[in-house]
C-alpha cells in the first residue's frame, strides 16, 4: 500500500510532536514526583570538582561537581551525593561545576528535600539547574517552531490538492 505525500507528512508531523512532547514530559516527571517531599536540614560533608577523562582519550576532559551531605529524619542519619532532581551528570564545563561546589561549601547547613516514603531518597534542588531549565525552554520553542513549520507545509499541500 502506497501512502500519499500528504499522509506521510501528516504521520511525520504527528510522530515528531508526540516524541518531543514525551521528552518534555519525561524531563518534568522527577520534579512533579517531588512536590510532596519533605524538607530537612543537611550538612555538607564534602564539596569538590572532579575532573573526568576517558582512558582512550585523556585530553578530552569534563568536570563534575561532587557534593556529599548528611541529613537526619526521625533520628536516623542518611548520606547522599545527589544535588539535582534532574540528572545533570552530562559533561559540563569547569565553571559550571565550580559554581555548584561554591554554592555548597563543606560544613554549610542547607535545606534538603527527601521522599516521605523512602527517607534515603533526597536532593538538594528539586528541579534541575539553570542549564537544564534553559534546555527545556529551548526544546519547547524548537518544538513550537518546527511543529508550526510542518503544519504550514501540511496546510499548503492540502490547499494545493
Amino acid at each position: 500500500m502506497q501512502l500519499s505525500q500528504r499522509t506521510r507528512t501528516s504521520i511525520l508531523m504527528l510522530a515528531f510532536l508526540l516524541s518531543l512532547s514525551a521528552l518534555l514530559a519525561l524531563l518534568q516527571s522527577p520534579v512533579r514526583d517531588m512536590r510532596d517531599w519533605k524538607e530537612a536540614k543537611a550538612t555538607i560533608l564534602e564539596s569538590r570538582t572532579l575532573v573526568i577523562s576517558a582512558r582512550d582519550n585523556p585530553d578530552k576532559m569534563h568536570w563534575e561537581p561532587l557534593v556529599a551531605y548528611r541529613y537526619e529524619v526521625d533520628g536516623k542519619s542518611y548520606f547522599r551525593e545527589k544535588v539535582f532532581a534532574v540528572d545533570t551528570s552530562l559533561p559540563a564545563d569547569m565553571s559550571h561545576a565550580e559554581d555548584i561546589v561554591r554554592r555548597y561549601p563543606k560544613g554549610k547547613v542547607v535545606p534538603v528535600f527527601y521522599d516521605p516514603d523512602q527517607h534515603d531518597r533526597s536532593v538538594l534542588v528539586r528541579g534541575g539547574d539553570n542549564s537544564i531549565r534553559y534546555g527545556k525552554l529551548i526544546l519547547a520553542v524548537l518544538t513550537v517552531l518546527i511543529g508550526s513549520a510542518l503544519f504550514s507545509v501540511y496546510r499548503q499541500r492540502n490547499q494545493a490538492d
